[in-house]
């Protein structure tokens, strides 16, 4: 019989501690270095047994207060099914149910009832859909939702928080307002820009006419602030 390793829960969130230091520094070695450089081997936590989800989550931090506020300081309004790829040079690729808390910059990993902390400076990326998010310079990450060899259409986010106004001597003063804000870019060789989703803007781009987008758009019944449609989009036409 397998025996599992001991817990303790604070706020329904794991902080795993193995039973033996050791053995499980032993299987994260052996984990880390196994792969191949620049592969990334991928692990299914709803398959894994207890050491294997120890070894992938090491990086788990305790809970940490969170204030109240009004608003979500997640990235997406759900919780989504997707893959978190943990390490540079040698990584490895967990799929798992997840979201990002952008007030303390963690991955929320949910898991048969539970829930799990992994630090984001861990994750170099992470897939969600058709969409891959990845870490840039300034430690924050973007959605990816067209790239080749001269542009990348990106999505940009940062935190917002407000004061919310009361009347001072008669109310009790409000929770900040916490919220997501998103902003789309196109970087062009090295220069970003904000992108306009106006048929314009589109054809300063492209190498083509108005009337070829404007056809291509209408039989595709595409919309200019859909991602997956700015996807086929950008895929059709060239840029100039």
């Amino acid at each position: 019989m397998r025996k599992k390793s001991k817990h303790n829960s604070f706020l329904g969130m794991k902080i795993w501690k193995s039973n033996s230091v050791l053995s499980i520094c032993m299987i994260i070695l052996f984990h880390i270095s196994a792969p191949i450089f620049g592969q990334v081997e991928s692990f299914n936590l709803s398959l894994m047994n207890d050491t294997d989800l120890q070894q992938m989550l090491s990086k788990i931090s305790s809970s940490e207060k969170i204030d109240d506020y009004d608003g979500s300081p997640y990235l997406f309004k759900n919780e989504k099914k997707g893959s978190i790829v943990i390490g540079e040079m040698k990584s490895v690729s967990v799929n798992a149910t997840f979201n990002l808390n952008f007030l303390n910059m963690k991955f929320f990993i949910y898991e048969e009832g539970d829930v799990y902390l992994l630090d984001s400076s861990e994750v170099t990326s992470f897939d969600v859909g058709d969409f891959t998010y990845i870490r840039n310079d300034d430690n924050q990450f973007v959605k990816i939702i067209f790239k080749d060899e001269n542009i990348t259409l990106f999505e940009k986010y940062y935190l917002e928080i407000k004061d919310q106004p009361y009347v001072v001597g008669y109310e009790k003063p409000s929770n900040n307002l916490i919220n997501i804000k998103k902003s789309v870019l196109i970087n062009i060789n090295g220069n970003s820009i904000p992108f306009k989703p106006k048929l314009k803007f589109l054809q300063s781009l492209f190498d083509s006419n108005i009337s070829d987008l404007k056809k291509f758009i209408k039989q595709n019944s595409l919309k200019l602030r859909n991602h997956q449609d700015l996807k086929l989009i950008f895929g059709q036409f060239k840029i100039n």
